[in-house]
């Protein structure tokens, strides 16, 4: 690398670096990341592994993690949110790292380019889940694999420790090693020796026996994803991982995709050095894969589909598009990667500043409550919907540890299922009453059924009631990236005037938010 190479090196992750830290705890935690700190706030981390392993769909390594970081920095955004930023600017990195080992130095610093600008890489460096820690080790299983390949000889003990750790942090890992051993056996098992490749999964196997009777509940117990337009997700997901969440479908998006499909189409079908196309065969398959088996298991059976689960496919389609990017000529290069910056820088600017794209600001209702809140009183928050149900229990209960009583209306779930599925679900609480461990976050003890609440409501002298409209329920779609194309409401939405209790107070403020209403009731 010389010193013009190392300057633009430098001048690209500081940037990737800065824009993942830039207001890291501006927005309030949201309701996923409200998940996190319940599990994460646990005594010990042997309770958060117990808690995360019993009652949550992903493995307990990520909440463990974080469980250290808010022992020692207490509840904040900033730490809530601290591993993902780190992980984030770890796989700029690794990112460089993969690709500079198999492909030249323009093509990964391209792909340098592209990966640390890249909005949605940088949307998930900003919250408090294991999806950047999750393509981490994704990534490292891939770059053992690949090196392996490449050198007809096997990485045995990293690719092991890395899968292992990876099957502790997020389920698909377990999928992408699947993947892995078919690509394997179909085509390259003259390239690593089988007897170690068999020995390397059979010591990965057995790590991984704790996890089976989670996994076990998971894949029977779980589904993790809606079915807002899901025939065109993948074209969704294909726009996501290039251009961000918060960019509305267009013609000129549109576009610009078959763009960029065509270049990585261009850098799957042409010509290159053996080893060269031999590596990207395996990452096209690895990734063509990995987003049609969830696909088609949505579309005809349960809906597993998500676009964050998915991460690994992002970086793989950057890295395409890299390769294909260097087939242009020099102008037209530049051209490509300057449009791809700006509509990325775009997306976040979108994602920092403009309401529609952010996460609600449920914080600043909750300051407001504190401020009105008056301890000779009997006061309560009661809340329409969960998501400002979860974001207010996070700043009641873990950031400013206030004793006001905070609850959210609904019915009590029904569980359904086959008889496998309630015999699971029986054997699960079993343990949680054995363990004496809490019930899931969004079925806790702060539900209050409509009855309840009539019948509860008079011995308060003063109500916050808070109800989130259209806009609020429907930005817990941005995730899925098709928010913006089609209304889909996971909640009810409720108005104040179908609410019967309401009559006995009389309404003294309303304050309002974008995406969310709170009024405040004092008793006639």
């Amino acid at each position: 690398m010389n010193k013009k190479t190392f300057i633009l090196f430098i001048c690209v992750v500081s940037f990737g670096i800065f824009l993942r830290a830039f207001y890291l705890g501006n927005q309030s935690v949201w309701i996923d990341e409200y998940i996190t700190a319940y599990f994460a706030n646990e005594n010990n981390f042997i309770k958060v592994f117990l808690s995360s392993y019993i009652n949550d769909p992903h493995p307990p390594l990520y909440y463990i993690l974080v469980h250290f970081i808010v022992k020692i920095f207490g509840n904040s955004e900033i730490s809530l949110r601290f591993i993902s930023f780190l992980f984030g600017v770890i796989n700029i990195f690794i990112s460089y790292k993969i690709v500079r080992s198999f492909f030249s130095e323009e093509i990964a610093l391209t792909n340098l380019i592209l990966f640390s600008f890249s909005s949605y890489q940088i949307y998930y460096s900003q919250e408090a889940r294991m999806y950047t820690i999750f393509l981490t080790f994704a990534l490292l299983i891939i770059y053992y694999f690949l090196i392996s390949i490449k050198y007809n000889s096997f990485t045995e003990l990293p690719f092991i420790i890395f899968s292992v750790l990876g099957l502790y942090i997020h389920i698909y890992i377990l999928f992408l090693l699947i993947i892995l051993n078919l690509i394997y056996y179909l085509k390259f098992k003259e390239d690593i020796r089988q007897e170690l490749w068999l020995k390397a999964n059979l010591i990965i196997l057995v790590f991984y026996i704790p996890m089976l009777p989670f996994l076990i509940r998971t894949i029977v117990t779980g589904d993790v994803a809606n079915k807002i337009n899901l025939f065109f997700a993948p074209f969704y997901t294909f726009k996501s991982f290039l251009f961000g969440l918060t960019i509305k479908m267009n013609l000129f998006l549109i576009i610009l995709s078959f763009y960029f499909a065509f270049l990585i189409l261009l850098s799957v079908i042409s010509k290159r050095r053996y080893k060269e196309k031999k590596i990207i065969d395996i990452l096209f398959a690895v990734a063509l894969i990995f987003i049609l088996i969830p696909w088609i298991e949505s579309i005809i059976g349960k809906p597993v589909y998500s676009n964050r689960t998915l991460i690994p496919v992002a970086f793989i389609l950057l890295l395409l598009s890299s390769i294909g990017i260097s087939y242009l000529f020099k102008t037209m290069k530049i051209i490509t990667i300057a449009i791809y910056v700006i509509i990325n820088l775009y997306s976040l600017y979108n994602y920092y500043f403009v309401d529609k794209y952010q996460k609600i600001n449920y914080q600043n209702l909750y300051l407001k409550v504190l401020n009105m809140n008056s301890i000779n009183n009997k006061e309560i928050i009661i809340h329409t919907n969960i998501p400002s149900y979860a974001s207010f229990e996070f700043y009641r209960k873990f950031k400013y540890m206030n004793n006001i009583e905070n609850k959210y209306i609904s019915e009590i779930p029904e569980y359904t299922g086959s008889k496998l599925k309630i015999l699971i679900r029986d054997m699960w609480r079993f343990f949680k009453n054995r363990l004496k461990i809490d019930v899931y976050a969004g079925y806790d003890k702060n539900i209050i059924t409509p009855n309840e609440l009539i019948a509860t409501i008079s011995n308060y002298s003063k109500i916050y009631l808070v109800i989130d409209n259209e806009e609020g329920l429907n930005q817990i779609n941005l995730p899925h990236s098709q928010v913006w194309e089609r209304k889909f409401l996971p909640y009810k939405l409720y108005n104040i005037n179908e609410l019967e209790w309401v009559k006995n107070f009389i309404i003294k403020q309303k304050i309002e938010i974008y995406g969310c209403k709170m009024y405040v009731l004092e008793k006639l």
